[in-house]
């Protein structure tokens, strides 16, 4: 810990670039977790427990039910999940991993959004894997943020009552 409280960032501590990739990996992932989660807590019905509810669902949950929900597309859920999968990687490796290693850099090249927006990575970039995470996750956040800003909370279904009046065929039950 920090003077007044706050978390070192693992970014800190970091000794090489495997580690820097690794922590890269993890806290992108983590921001758009976190960002599926305000998305759901945005669209629910407003009530007091409402983080709550969400805060305990795994970031595939998440992903899922932002997808099942009409929240995010098919390409969003698709980055979603190959973002979860390089997490996964780095956050159960053994050591030593890094984007170009096979296995991460074809889970990266199975990022769909850069080519939605007709980016290409640039053919002199050093580190292209890297490089194609990295866009693809800020591409992903800020349309994930850009639905976020447009949603609104739900309202709460009418009363049952109602219900069962409109179906009799009598007017709705007015609380005096």
């Amino acid at each position: 810990m920090r003077p007044g409280g706050a978390r070192e960032l693992p970014l800190a501590r970091a000794d090489d670039v495997g580690e820097l990739e690794e922590v890269l990996g993890v806290l992108a992932a983590a921001f758009l977790d976190e960002t599926l989660e305000q998305m759901l807590v945005a669209f629910a019905v407003k009530e007091p427990k409402g983080r709550q509810l969400f805060s305990g669902l795994s970031f595939k949950a998440r992903t899922d039910l932002a997808y099942a929900l009409g929240l995010i597309g098919d390409i969003e859920r698709n980055d979603l999940d190959v973002i979860r999968g390089v997490r996964n990687q780095f956050a159960h490796k053994v050591r030593g991993l890094s984007f170009d290693r096979q296995s991460i850099a074809s889970r990266c090249r199975q990022l769909r959004s850069l080519s939605e927006i007709s980016f290409r990575v640039p053919s002199d970039t050093a580190e292209p894997m890297r490089f194609r995470f990295v866009t693809a996750v800020v591409v992903i956040a800020s349309t994930l943020r850009a639905r976020l800003a447009r949603l609104r909370h739900r309202e709460k279904p009418e009363p049952l009552r109602d219900i069962e009046v409109r179906l009799r065929g009598g007017p709705p039950h007015r609380p005096a």
